[in-house]
């Protein structure tokens, strides 16, 4: 028996040794296959802008890349746009030249063609590096699986918003309408152009889908700060605002409370977020100490809640924002005579 074991053992390794090694992908021997994008593309004798014409391609041709392009681009207009591209050495049938890269697609890129016109139409609209900054998010947002990546993405929409936002004071344009709008934001037009708020309701249910648990307790936050519908307008959730514009604070409602204690319960904990969980933190506090003209609750109430911050021993107060909570107490102690009216809920 051992010596049979022995002998198929032998076989199979002798067998192995003399199997033929698997035949490598060959590649197309004259390239690979391109499409020309547009109606009429040049192929030149050589690439730049003094060529000399050798053929005249079609949109939808095909032509095979040499792999071999220059080192330099060039700025052309093709059916009124303007690219700034390569040019590649193709061949096309049976004629060897070169093609202006604006005018020609791979076979692979044709599969993604809707995403390459969007990125175009995102170019001419706002630059190169702002259209790259919109793709960028819109994948990592989409792809991200852990809470690492959805906060990389969160802190790259915070930064390029405001590009967004520029380009359109100065022109009063956008681009992203219906589906098409950047995912978790909600855009609104305004007098001034678009403006581009944080839906914080798709933010946490995005969180929801990734590992690590950080990226939802600080979208948790925003819930509670934009209590009405999770949408970043300009007046947080401590704000009542009627149908006549006129608006309320509504401290000694408990929101500032509620907000301090669970920034607090995350409070180096949640290394992620900490620079973002540190603005919020002086958010509610500046809004803490600046002084309203209305408030809705009446004066326990207000009182209450400011006597709850001062007991809360929150371990990011610093001596100045005490001394501020109290100032702020004295001042409701004597509301008439700092010119504040309260208990507007009972029309006082």
């Amino acid at each position: 028996m051992h010596k049979f074991l022995l002998f198929l053992t032998s076989l199979l390794l002798f067998s192995c040794q003399n199997s033929p090694a698997p035949t490598p992908k060959e590649k197309n021997p004259i390239g690979d296959p391109w499409e020309v994008m547009v109606a009429e593309l040049k192929l030149q004798d050589k690439p730049g802008l003094e060529g000399t014409e050798i053929a005249r391609l079609k949109k939808g041709e095909t032509v095979y890349f040499k792999e071999v392009k220059t080192d330099f681009k060039t700025k052309l207009k093709l059916e009124g746009d303007e690219y700034e591209e390569y040019w590649y050495e193709v061949e096309y049938d049976e004629k060897k030249g070169w093609v202006f890269g604006g005018g020609v697609l791979s076979k692979k890129d044709l599969e993604n063609y809707s995403a390459i016109q969007e990125r175009k139409s995102l170019i001419k609209i706002y630059g190169s590096e702002t259209a790259k900054n919109i793709i960028s998010f819109r994948n990592n947002y989409e792809r991200a699986s852990s809470a690492l990546e959805l906060g990389e993405a969160y802190l790259q929409a915070v930064i390029f918003r405001d590009s967004l936002e520029f380009y359109s004071r100065e022109t009063g344009s956008g681009i992203f309408d219906g589906e098409n709008e950047l995912p978790g934001f909600l855009r609104q037009k305004s007098e001034t152009g678009y403006r581009y708020f944080f839906n914080y309701k798709k933010w946490h249910a995005r969180a929801a889908e990734t590992k690590g648990d950080e990226d939802d307790t600080f979208f948790e936050l925003y819930l509670k700060l934009y209590d009405v519908d999770s949408i970043e307008y300009d007046f947080p959730g401590w704000w009542l605002v009627e149908e006549n514009g006129r608006k309320h604070h509504l401290l000694g409602s408990g929101m500032h409370l509620g907000l301090l204690e669970s920034i607090d319960k995350q409070w180096g904990k949640n290394d992620l977020f900490k620079k973002e969980l540190n603005d919020l933190k002086e958010f509610v506090l500046i809004d803490l100490m600046t002084s309203h003209e209305t408030y809705w609750e009446d004066g326990p109430k207000i009182m209450a809640e400011l006597q709850a911050i001062a007991r809360g021993k929150f371990s990011f107060f610093y001596p100045e924002d005490l001394v501020g909570i109290q100032t702020k107490m004295a001042h409701f102690k004597n509301w008439k005579k700092q010119g504040l009216r309260i208990n507007l809920r009972n029309g006082e």
